[in-house]
């Protein structure tokens, strides 16, 4: 078990961490761009889905098996990547539960209603 003391972080750790986390958002974005420029779905999930999944399951592994400072950075990045994927799975959720469907009698005639 790793036991931490204040200030007990060094230099380099807060370089590791902020790197990775770097990493992690720029991964991120770059899938998130993937699905702008190919809009192509794999079993049905959009790719960079697959590539935050692939990269937090990737975060948890090398968190458990590499050396410090690599577990460290792989726990960071996989853990912003996870951050990112749960942000996707709750959004939609939320979407739905929070918009209130418009009734059929507040629709003027002749004109459309926008629900999302």
């Amino acid at each position: 078990m790793i036991e931490i003391e204040m200030n007990s972080f060094k230099p380099a750790d807060v370089g590791v961490i902020y790197g990775g986390q770097l990493v992690g958002r720029s991964l991120s974005g770059i899938l998130n761009y993937i699905d702008t420029i190919a809009p192509g779905v794999l079993f049905g999930q959009p790719i960079s889905f697959w590539g935050e999944l692939i990269g937090a399951i990737g975060g948890i592994l090398g968190g458990v098996f590499l050396d410090y400072p690599y577990n460290f950075v792989a726990t960071v990045v996989g853990a912003s990547l996870a951050g990112d994927l749960m942000d996707k799975a709750i959004s939609p959720t939320i979407i739905r539960i929070a918009t209130p469907p418009t009734p059929p009698s507040a629709v003027a005639k002749g004109r459309y209603a926008v629900t999302t």
